[in-house]
């Protein structure tokens, strides 16, 4: 499955069509549009919006215990230099705020250019460094980290203005959508990439046996359980082999096991041991 955060409608419309997506109306948290293999959700600008409309989205989502999930935050930013239309791929997102950053991942060639991405609380006009601006990705990747792997989470960025060619808020919603609609070509080769990816993650089987105790751990919620699954998924796509930091038939209670869990996944992201 592959879940696309989009900040605004006029950002996912073309990406709606080109799909040939389907509203959920059973939602009512959110604006969702379902296909075949893609989910997307209008999340709202900002930081905050998007974190929460990625969990939300990932949650949801019946991929089974041992299904890879991908996720995609399409939308504009403003670059110092960058001609308006480009697309850009993110290869470090930086939280303004807070200076926390991650780093996504691309196994094969990616589909346009690379670039950072430094993401602001305020719409930013000057672009002081060499990098796209947003208000959104930071969030994204706080939220998609929990969910899944570096290599399934990916920021492709449109850039929608520059100091020399300002977007005006609220009057230019048709060029941002004929931005997006010409881009689509690089979204499509980026979705065909992380599909090949979910499927080739899926193709190494189930769980190994000897966890076979955490299908159904004592003491857990039902939150819990579902945290738990999706950090096993996360940890035998990014850890293979290495033996979980707890015995899978004496687990501890759930905060502490999904602790030891998000703790070690954390630190191989940033490529500690």
């Amino acid at each position: 499955m592959i879940h696309l955060v989009i900040a605004l409608r006029c950002e996912a419309q073309p990406v709606i069509r080109h799909y040939r997506l389907k509203r959920d109306h059973s939602e009512r948290a959110y604006e969702i549009w379902g296909g075949e293999d893609v989910r997307l959700i209008v999340c709202g600008t900002g930081k905050a919006a998007a974190a929460a409309a990625t969990a939300h989205v990932s949650d949801r989502a019946s991929t089974g215990m041992d299904r890879a999930q991908a996720f995609v935050n399409l939308g504009t930013s403003g670059h110092a230099r960058m001609p308006p239309g480009n697309a850009a791929l993110a290869h470090r997102v930086v939280d303004a705020g807070s200076s926390r950053s991650w780093y996504p991942q691309f196994v094969s060639s990616p589909p346009c250019l690379g670039a950072s991405v430094i993401t602001v609380d305020r719409p930013e006009t000057v672009c002081p460094e060499d990098a796209l601006y947003d208000m959104e990705a930071a969030g994204f990747c706080a939220a998609a980290w929990r969910y899944s792997s570096a290599e399934l989470i990916q920021c492709l960025k449109i850039v929608s203005d520059n100091p020399s060619y300002p977007l005006v808020p609220g009057r230019d919603r048709h060029r941002v959508q004929a931005m997006i609609e010409r881009q689509l070509p690089c979204l499509e080769r980026l979705l065909e990439e992380l599909r090949a990816l979910c499927a080739e993650l899926d193709r190494r089987g189930h769980w190994p046996e000897r966890w076979a105790p955490l299908a159904e751990p004592e003491g857990f919620s039902f939150s819990q359980r579902a945290r738990l699954r999706t950090l096993l998924g996360r940890w035998r796509a990014a850890l293979a082999d290495e033996p979980l930091p707890f015995p899978p038939e004496r687990p501890p209670p759930a905060a502490k096991a999904l602790n030891l869990l998000q703790t070690r996944l954390d630190h191989h992201g940033k490529g500690e041991r």
